[in-house]
C-alpha cells in the first residue's frame, strides 16, 4: 500500500510539473525564410494558431505542408491540432479525455507519437494513426516521459522526468524492445537530428554549475561532445539544413554557425512578442514556426 501511494504521489507531482510549466499563454507564428551559406533571411511573421491560451510544441510534417501542435482551448486538457500551410485552416487530430503533448511524426509516415498524460497521471509515449483511429502504446515500461525524438524506426531519445532526489535524464530507447538506457543527466527539453550526420542527435546539457551547452550524441557509440553554449537562459533551437542553429532569446532570433558567434537575424518585438521559445523549420528550409509568449 505504501509503495502504491508513493507511486501515485510521484505520478501526480510529474503531472502537475508538466501542466504548470506547459501552460503559459503562447501563440504560433509562421514566416518564410531563406537559408544561405552567408546566413538566414527571415520574412514577416503571421499568427497561425486560433485559440486563446496555450498553443505550443510545433512540428512540421515531413512534406512541410502541415504544422502539428499542442493547444489548450481554455479547458483542463490539451489536444493535438494540425495547421495546413496552404489553406490556412486548422483541424483537430484527436479528441480524447486525456492531455497530449509534443506531436511528432513517426518514421513510418503513418502515425504520430505524443506524450499522453493518462488518467492516473502517468506520462508515457503513445502513437495515433494519422488517418484516424485508436491510439496504442509505444513504450509501456518507460515513464514518466516528458519529450522525445525519433532517430529511426526503432531508436529514439527521451527526456525522462526525475524527482526531488533524482535529476531528469536523457535516455536512448528501443521501441521494439521497450527498453531504455540512461546516457546523461540534467538535460533540456529540445532535441534535434543534426543534418548530414546520420544517427547523430543533439540535446542541451544543463549542468548544476556553468553554461548550458548544446551537445551532439552519436547513437551507435553513445559518445557525446560539445557543439556550442546556448544563449543565456535559452534551451529551444532548430537546425538549418546547412548546419546552422536558430535560437530565440527574448523577442529576438539568433543564428549560430560553426566557427562563429551567435548573430541576431530577426527582432519580433513589433509582433507583440516578449519571449520566443520553441521553433520548427520545414524540411525545405523555407518556413519557420516559432512559439511567442
Amino acid at each position: 500500500m505504501k509503495n502504491t501511494f508513493q507511486y501515485l504521489l510521484l505520478a501526480l507531482v510529474c503531472f502537475l510539473a508538466l501542466e504548470a510549466t506547459a501552460q503559459p499563454a503562447t501563440q504560433l507564428y509562421l514566416a518564410k525564410i531563406k537559408v544561405k551559406s552567408s546566413g538566414v533571411k527571415v520574412g514577416k511573421f503571421k499568427k497561425i494558431s486560433e485559440f486563446k491560451g496555450y498553443n505550443n510544441q510545433p512540428h512540421f510534417a515531413p512534406n512541410g505542408k502541415t504544422v502539428y501542435y499542442t493547444a489548450n482551448q481554455g479547458g483542463k486538457q490539451t489536444d493535438i491540432f494540425a495547421y495546413e500551410v496552404k489553406s490556412g485552416k486548422t483541424k483537430r487530430l484527436i479528441n480524447t479525455k486525456t492531455s497530449e503533448y509534443s506531436p511528432t511524426t513517426m518514421p513510418d509516415g503513418k502515425h504520430f507519437s505524443c506524450i499522453m498524460v493518462e488518467p492516473d497521471g502517468t506520462q508515457r509515449l503513445w502513437k495515433f494513426p494519422l488517418a484516424g483511429g485508436k491510439p496504442s502504446l509505444v513504450l509501456s515500461s518507460i515513464k514518466p516521459v516528458g519529450y522525445h525524438a525519433w532517430v529511426d524506426n526503432d531508436a529514439l531519445i527521451l527526456f525522462v522526468l526525475g524527482d526531488k532526489n533524482n535529476p531528469n535524464t536523457l535516455q536512448l530507447a528501443s521501441a521494439k524492445n521497450d527498453e531504455a538506457k540512461v546516457i546523461i543527466e540534467r538535460i533540456g527539453r529540445c532535441f534535434g537530428k543534426i543534418p548530414g550526420q546520420g544517427k547523430t542527435m543533439s540535446f542541451v546539457h544543463k549542468p548544476q554549475k556553468g553554461d548550458w551547452v548544446i551537445k551532439q550524441l552519436n547513437i551507435d557509440t553513445r559518445y557525446y561532445a560539445d557543439i556550442t553554449s546556448t544563449l543565456k537562459g535559452s534551451e529551444d533551437y532548430a537546425w538549418t539544413k546547412n548546419g546552422g542553429i536558430i535560437m530565440g532569446q527574448g523577442a529576438k532570433l539568433f543564428l549560430w554557425k560553426e566557427g562563429q558567434e551567435w548573430k541576431e537575424i530577426a527582432d519580433l518585438s513589433n509582433n507583440g512578442i516578449k519571449k520566443i521559445t520553441r521553433l520548427a523549420i520545414n524540411p525545405k528550409n523555407n518556413l519557420l514556426v516559432i512559439v511567442g509568449q
